[in-house]
């Protein structure tokens, strides 16, 4: 008790009254106006006990009521400290619990904690966890079914979650569900665009509804090459997905939500995509992309999560993956002798070609000693290291089914 005293006493305390204002003035005027009450009881007691027969019984009714009354305006005091202020104290400890984790997140700017929405027949998503710092990319891979698309549309607010939360900026995406529509960038996966209109009629459509006092949409126009005059209707994918481009980034949003962002996207425009994103991000916005290209998100992503069958089954760096324990080596031999008698070894081969001397094999760290000073016994005329590859560490934890120690850090 003597450590909250010391951290909330004094001007918290005031403040705490000054917040609950509606708390605190109906119990401070009843304790008053019933000590005032009994103030004047005590001296019409005492003007009865002066002028009526039976003093004694009038002076101690006066005195009785107006001694009550007296102490309750004297104990009001210590009646506030511990009744009111207890109260108010909790609900402030619950006010400032809110807001510490409000701040917290403004580092975490996406955060999605536990989510769960079960669909049946092994379809949705389950206990999905993950964070997204300010001004970071971070992919989202996983094959088509895995629950990339689930996640972003419960992040966008149009489901709830059966468990777990999803936060943007700090806010609960379901309950606060109308601003972030308006405050986040995001490209559906499955673009479905009104037929009714042209493609400038859908960009003035979606800057009515945004209201947002910044307006990208000609940079966007040129930039992506975008189709405002024909209409929706006969539109290829890959136009309409330019349209949906640019509708998403039009207000310059800070957190951008891009599901599939170059699905139907020919190979040109895949690029100006990919530059555009990272100008974007030496703007410091805040992007959470999912896709299942690989070279796409090794071009863009500080982190990935992998995501299968609807649990996330691995978080990395972009660092940690080119890094990744497991390396491959190809070696090429001095002779056909010194060839076929590594080939011997005990060692995993993932190819063997006799007519170029040359094996490729496949060592995790702890064993790339052992294999280079087995190499020491033999004339070797080459060695390559190859770096890992996003796409190899991906289907070899498919294939192998299992975590890799230290990388499951979200």
């Amino acid at each position: 008790m003597k450590r909250k005293k010391e951290n909330f006493g004094g001007k918290f305390t005031a403040d705490i009254e000054t917040r609950n204002e509606k708390i605190t003035k109906p119990f401070k005027a009843f304790a008053w106006i019933f000590g005032v009450v009994g103030f004047f009881l005590f001296a019409a007691g005492m003007s009865i006990s002066l002028i009526n027969a039976d003093k004694a019984v009038s002076l101690v009714i006066g005195s009785l009521v107006g001694i009550a009354g007296i102490a309750m305006m004297i104990a009001n005091k210590f009646i506030y400290k511990a009744i009111v202020t207890k109260y108010l104290y909790k609900a402030e400890m619950r006010r400032l619990e809110e807001s510490t984790r409000e701040s917290a997140q403004l580092s975490d700017v996406i955060e999605v904690k536990g989510l769960t929405h079960n669909y049946g027949h092994f379809r949705g998503v389950f206990d999905v966890s993950f964070s997204v710092k300010k001004g970071e990319v971070f992919g989202f891979l996983g094959p088509n079914g895995a629950g990339k698309s689930t996640t972003m549309r419960h992040l966008m607010g149009y489901s709830e979650p059966q468990n777990g939360h999803c936060y943007i900026n700090g806010l609960d995406c379901w309950k606060n569900h109308a601003k972030i529509m308006n405050e986040v960038g995001y490209l559906p996966g499955e673009v479905a665009l009104p037929e009714g209109l042209s493609g400038k009629g859908f960009l003035d459509m979606m800057r009515g509804m945004r209201k947002s006092k910044c307006d990208r949409t000609e940079e966007l126009i040129k930039t992506f090459d975008v189709n405002t005059k024909g209409s929706v209707k006969r539109m290829s994918i890959g136009e309409k997905r330019k349209l949906a481009v640019a509708a998403a980034f039009m207000g310059d949003p800070d957190v951008l939500l891009l599901d599939e962002p170059t699905s139907g996207l020919d190979p040109v425009m895949q690029e100006v995509f990919i530059d555009f994103i990272r100008k974007e991000k030496e703007k410091g916005k805040t992007v959470l992309l999912s896709s299942h290209i690989f070279s796409e998100v090794e071009a863009l992503c500080d982190r990935i999560a992998i995501i299968k069958d609807g649990k996330i089954v691995s978080v990395i760096s972009a660092d940690e993956v080119k890094h990744y324990k497991r390396k491959t080596f190809v070696i090429t031999f001095a002779d056909k002798k010194n060839y076929d008698k590594f080939c011997k070894e005990d060692f995993e081969f993932r190819e063997m070609n006799a007519d170029t001397k040359t094996v490729e094999i496949a060592a995790p760290e702890e064993l790339c000693d052992k294999m280079v000073k087995t190499l020491t016994n033999y004339k070797v005329e080459n060695l390559v290291e190859h770096q890992q590859t996003l796409e190899e560490y991906f289907m070899h934890f498919y294939k192998s089914e299992r975590t890799f120690g230290g990388l499951n850090n979200g």
